[in-house]
């Protein structure tokens, strides 16, 4: 059994602009492969290393000052939203 035979399956949509773009952008492979091959990048960014890197210095520095807390940012996600601001 091919490997793509045991992916999930999912139907996108995107709006023809973009769809026009990624079919531009995917040249000579597929439309599927490019998308694929652009949310991989998306989580090995260095942008992405560097939140994560942040948000640890963040953890270090409330550790130390004791008893403050940063905010709860699940870092397996990218799509979370900046909560708002607490007062401490």
């Amino acid at each position: 059994m091919a490997k793509q035979d045991t992916w999930a399956r999912i139907t996108l949509r995107i709006p023809p602009e973009l769809h026009k773009k990624l079919t531009k952008a995917a040249a000579e492979k597929s439309l599927n492969a490019e998308i694929i091959s652009r949310l991989e990048e998306s989580f090995n960014s260095k942008d992405y290393s560097k939140i994560i890197e942040l948000i640890d210095a963040i953890q270090i520095v409330a550790d130390q000052l004791g008893g403050i807390e940063p905010p709860n940012i699940d870092t397996k996600s990218q799509s979370n939203r900046i909560p708002s601001k607490k007062k401490y």
